[in-house]
């Protein structure tokens, strides 16, 4: 009998399917542990059987599958329990019901630089198809900034999602302003937000840019020279239209931020602060490692004080977020609850790597997130860290 080896998303998921009806699952037992409909789940479990996949008596033909195609149908499988725990420890913590958890390998557990790129590429594109899902469900999307987003974005190849429009109305927000630190700018939020326009529309349409406001006050201004930082940004028109007034004031649109479906965003560690290798700009006045005891890491650039903390170091975050010019913790949290009030894909957070695994279980418990897309390195810590 010839085995099935080389497979795609949909196989591997067809396979998952009838590998779990052959242990005794019911067909709403498997879409809810899946995440699919039961009707995804009944016309897969039919294509299982069709193809001699299962057989009558709800046996799945080991025999018929390779033996690491089998062992990935048993990660894929057993990889749910994981999203069971996690979403027993978002409701425990918040006021959320829970998130969906996908995991697609990144092929290595290097961390060079030269291992890295080549785990984001590999990661990326297994991922994208997924994430192209997601995207359609949106129409309008924000987005953070950094290189992981940057190597996803890349990845999102093929048609547009929508045909060419004679209107001005954007799919795409920049949630950031653009670093002041060494990373290169063509990962700053305006510019992935361009490349996520392109691939709504097809077109190389002008978008709302964040280019003239920087991510983060340096912590060197005084409260004088800060103040006239957010005079300055009440001239940027943009900036009005995806945040609202500076100041607090009352504007004619609601922001875009308010009304986001979607956000595509990344984890950082307390030990790589802001997405950005160098952050600079915080260490004219804060200490950095002392900053990593203060914090869990930060996500979409808004940083998480530890729970633990007393007023006074509460306080100390509370200061370098206010020098935060971007997207806030409060919109997080409420474009995670509309999301999941209305079936949308909300905060859609793209991670690799084991260190992210302390910050993301923290996020989690926030209820900060609704669709966690790991590697398996990342996954596996979090197993560790949760058990």
């Amino acid at each position: 009998m010839t085995r099935q080896t080389g497979k795609t998303a949909d196989t591997l998921t067809m396979l998952t399917i009838a590998f779990m009806a052959g242990e005794g699952k019911l067909q709403n037992e498997i879409a809810s542990d899946l995440g699919l409909s039961q009707a995804t789940v009944s016309r897969l479990l039919a294509k299982a059987r069709a193809t001699g996949y299962l057989k009558a008596e709800v046996r799945f033909v080991h025999e018929k599958v390779a033996p690491a195609t089998l062992q990935e149908i048993r990660v894929a499988a057993s990889r749910k329990k994981l999203e069971v725990r996690l979403n027993e420890l978002m409701r425990q913590h918040s006021a959320r019901k829970g998130l969906v958890l996908r995991e697609f390998p990144s092929g290595s557990q290097e961390t060079t630089d030269e291992a890295w790129a080549k785990r984001l590429q590999e990661f990326s594109q297994r991922a994208a198809p997924f994430v192209r899902q997601l995207l359609m469900r949106a129409k309008l999307c924000g987005v953070s900034w950094g290189e992981t987003l940057g190597v996803l974005i890349a990845m999102l190849a093929g048609p547009p999602l929508a045909p060419p429009r004679s209107n001005a109305a954007p799919n795409a927000i920049p949630l950031c302003g653009e670093p002041l630190g060494q990373e290169p700018n063509h990962f700053s939020s305006s510019n992935l937000a361009a490349l996520l326009e392109k691939f709504y529309t097809g077109d190389d349409r002008a978008t709302l840019s964040l280019g003239m406001v920087p991510a983060f006050i340096p912590t060197d201004f005084n409260a004088q020279e800060m103040s006239v930082v957010w005079r300055l940004l009440e001239s940027v028109n943009d900036y009005e239209l995806i945040f609202g007034h500076p100041s607090g004031e009352p504007v004619k649109h609601q922001p875009y931020v308010e009304k986001l479906d979607m956000i595509l965003t990344s984890v950082g560690p307390a030990q790589r602060l802001l997405g950005y290798r160098s952050a600079e700009w915080l260490k004219k006045k804060f200490n950095l490692r002392m900053l990593e005891k203060l914090v869990l890491g930060d996500i979409a650039g808004v940083l998480i004080p530890r729970l633990e903390l007393n007023q006074k170091a509460k306080e100390k975050v509370r200061q370098v977020n206010a020098r935060w010019t971007g997207i806030q913790q409060k919109h997080l949290v409420a474009c995670a609850q509309r999301a999941e009030q209305n079936n949308l894909p909300g905060v859609v957070c793209f991670a690799a790597g084991k260190n992210k695994a302390p910050f993301a279980l923290e996020a989690v418990k926030l209820g900060l997130i609704n669709v966690l897309i790991v590697d398996d390195d990342l996954e596996d810590e979090l197993e560790r860290l949760i058990s």
